[in-house]
């Protein structure tokens, strides 16, 4: 029964002891190296552990023993020996420790016990009456702790209570025991641990201490090289406080730029040289071409030939220099010309393309509005006007037969329309050149094509008055009849041309008919 519950105890302790090492780990207190090693020692014990709690069947055991009364209880000798161990083999190294802790817990329980019975005593005495108690001296007597006398009166009682108290003692001893045992195995199981967890420490500081004495024989070795390598550092600074080498720079400096003047100069005096060379040469090939005094000669008579070709040929080239520059300002007048004919036709073309819009917007407004019956009679109405109007310019220029000579309003009005058509013309022309902009242009025409308009109503009204006038001119008397009929007539056709005139203004404003 007791190597049971000892199991069981073990495997709490286990499961504790993992739990704390769980975390430690977790609060990065132990590499992993050992907290691997641990765990898998103690999982191992748990194991075995586990069987032999199986092999014994634990819980059957367990369950007997909450069923064993109090008076079966061992007495604190068979709970106070060592714990078996044998799945573990650990033997407890603090035998005498435990015996010591246990002497001191019998003699503290002697003392409750003894307080106890003295108690007890008392309040027996207190109930027992007066004639029953002994005398003074019986009672005065002390106790023996070892045997636990009592009165002969009281023996029967004092024997009950102490054999209960026993039983309670002996159970808080039990239970005492067990939690020291327990306690004990935790410190085992924990010492186990801080033993794992020094000899990872150990062997952890032996790395370290090997890395130490590695890192320190580099150091010491880079010591060395450093030194060595001070020592020619200060070997270089004297050699070079020795040699001074700016000084040595700028000798060499010099001395390069010397040479490079000493290199310009041969290179030049080989030019010079090579061309020399050449020249020489050349006057050797001339001398022996020439050969005698007498070719001299020959060569200079051809020579003043040659220049007066040449004078002549320059002469020549001076006269048809002239002619070139006369063709090429005539060519530029042309070409300037050109220009101005193309500006013209294109012009013409921009008018062309004006023109068959006009015609086409003509074409549609003549096929909605009027049939060829209306435009036959208006071309018969045109033809009479352009009659008409004809009789009137001779009348106008000759006179009018019936009145005789026109009057100085009417030929003034009429210079006036002739200088206003010449004006027109010119602007005309002024803008086909384009020394006019369109919109100077279109002003100064609707202008004077105004001044027209207002002089032919001038003209027509002197007209009509000069009509007015009754015939001066004698007639003769054969014609009465005949003269009616004309005057009647005359109104007609002029109210006739009035109103041709009239609708040829509108299409000359709207641009359906030149001039």
């Amino acid at each position: 029964m007791a190597d049971i519950n000892d199991l069981i105890s073990q495997k709490k302790e286990i499961e504790t002891l993992l739990k704390s090492l769980e975390d430690e780990y977790g609060r990065a207190q132990i590499s992993d190296a050992t907290y691997n090693e641990i765990k898998s020692k103690n999982m191992e014990k748990l194991k075995k552990i586990q069987e032999e709690i199986d092999k014994l069947g634990g819980s059957e055991q367990e369950s007997v023993e909450k069923q064993t009364p109090v008076s079966e209880v061992q007495p604190p000798q068979a709970v106070s020996q060592p714990i078996s161990s044998t799945n573990l083999a650990i033997q407890p190294k603090t035998t005498a420790d435990l015996t010591k802790i246990k002497s001191e817990i019998m003699l503290e329980i002697n003392k409750k016990i003894d307080t106890e019975i003295n108690k007890l005593n008392i309040e027996f005495e207190k109930q027992t009456p007066v004639s029953e108690v002994q005398p003074p001296q019986a009672v005065s007597q002390p106790i023996s702790s070892t045997n636990l006398a009592i009165q002969p009166k009281t023996t029967a009682d004092s024997t009950k209570i102490k054999s209960e108290i026993m039983l309670e003692i002996n159970k808080k001893i039990d239970t005492e025991i067990n939690k020291l045992n327990i306690e004990l195995e935790k410190i085992k199981a924990f010492l186990d641990a801080q033993k794992d967890l020094r000899t990872a420490t150990d062997e952890k500081l032996q790395r370290l201490t090997e890395s130490i004495g590695e890192l320190r024989s580099m150091l010491f070795q880079k010591e060395s090289e450093i030194d060595k390598m001070n020592v020619k550092v200060q070997r270089i600074e004297e050699v070079f406080n020795d040699v001074k080498p700016e000084q040595y720079t700028r000798e060499l400096q010099k001395r390069d730029k010397e040479l490079a003047n000493q290199n310009l100069r041969l290179e030049k005096l080989e030019k010079m040289s090579y061309d020399m060379v050449k020249d020489v040469n050349d006057m050797r090939n001339v001398f022996k071409e020439i050969g005698s005094v007498e070719n001299l000669v020959n060569v200079s008579k051809r020579i003043n030939e040659k220049f007066i070709k040449m004078e002549n040929m320059l002469k020549d080239v001076e006269k048809i220099s002239e002619k070139l520059e006369k063709h090429f300002v005539e060519i530029n007048k042309k070409l300037e010309e050109f220009e101005e004919y193309k500006n013209k036709q294109l012009q013409i073309d921009g008018l062309s393309k004006d023109l068959l819009k006009a015609v086409d917007d003509i074409n549609i407004k003549i096929g909605k509005l009027a049939s060829e019956e209306e435009v036959f009679k208006l071309k018969e109405m045109l033809n009479d006007f352009t009659k008409d109007l004809e009789d009137v310019k001779k009348s106008v220029k000759s006179g009018i037969p019936f009145v005789g000579p026109l009057p100085e309003e009417i030929q003034k009005l009429q210079e006036e329309k002739d200088k206003i058509k010449t004006f027109l013309d010119s602007i005309d022309e002024q803008y086909k050149s384009r020394a006019i902009k369109e919109e100077e242009y279109k002003r100064i025409r609707e202008a004077n094509l105004q001044k027209l308009a207002d002089i032919d109503a001038k003209i027509r009204e002197s007209i009509e008055k000069i009509k007015g006038i009754p015939n001066v001119q004698p007639q003769p008397m054969q014609q009465p009849v005949q003269q009616t009929p004309q005057i009647q007539e005359q109104p007609q056709q002029e109210d006739k041309a009035s109103k041709l005139l009239s609708e040829l203004k509108d299409l000359y404003k709207k641009g359906l008919i030149s001039e």
